[in-house]
């Protein structure tokens, strides 16, 4: 009693030192308590057994657009939505074997296990050949995994573009602000487009020449400035 939570949270690098931890702890105020996150060495699983058995069951019956990040420190699961204005595209980043592919991984098993082939069109890009070998021959997927060098990944993305473009003028047409609103006003649901793609850098790195890198990067800002009302999704 009488400590403020400003000393309080002054105590990081004595916590640091006291504690003997590699770096020092997050401190924040946060739900009126002040957290302290103290990185540890035994890393916690979370069997994808268990986001199954987990899963809202309304996503079951009407198809899903959140993407599962993790579990909170209370050990309930933190879900994002890509029909969110805040969350419409995903960047996953981190160091080598923090994990990036294994969470795109389980993004896109959860997409495909909570829609059917009429509600979600997954476009998985792969140029290490080995992220999403569970996916292959899947219902929901728009077309095969691609691979860069077997397939000119420009222009699927410009196709991707055209038929965002076309369903943007559709929307327009109806004076619909979103995707649900323009699918209940045509009568007809119109299924989101989300485009996975493992180790981006790797994708940019292996272009043959400048003006194949820029003309993926035109193609990729363009489905991020404009998907998110027509259901496209990076």
């Amino acid at each position: 009693r009488g400590v403020t939570s400003k000393r309080v949270l002054s105590q990081s690098a004595n916590l640091h030192l006291y504690l003997g931890l590699e770096s020092p702890p997050g401190m924040q105020i946060f739900d009126g308590m002040i957290g302290v996150d103290v990185p540890r060495d035994d890393r916690e699983s979370v069997p994808f057994s268990r986001l199954l058995r987990e899963s809202p069951d309304e996503f079951r019956a009407t198809g899903s657009s959140r993407l599962p990040v993790g579990v909170d420190l209370n050990g309930e699961w933190v879900w994002i939505d890509l029909a969110d204005s805040n969350s419409a595209h995903v960047l996953v980043a981190g160091t080598p074997g923090s994990g990036k592919s294994q969470g795109l991984r389980t993004a896109a098993a959860s997409l495909r296990r909570t829609n059917t082939p009429g509600e979600r069109g997954l476009v998985l890009g792969d140029p290490k050949q080995n992220a999403f070998r569970f996916a292959l021959g899947s219902p929901v997927l728009a077309g095969p995994v691609l691979v860069p060098g077997e397939v000119d990944i420009a222009e699927v993305l410009e196709h991707y573009v055209e038929r965002m473009n076309a369903r943007n003028a559709e929307i327009a047409e109806t004076g619909s602000q979103s995707l649900e609103e323009h699918s209940r006003a045509v009568g007809r649901p119109l299924r989101r487009v989300v485009i996975v793609c493992d180790e981006y850098a790797d994708l940019l790195a292996g272009c043959a020449t400048k003006a194949e890198r820029d003309r993926i990067e035109r193609m990729m800002r363009r489905l991020a400035q404009l998907g998110r009302a027509p259901g496209f999704h990076l």
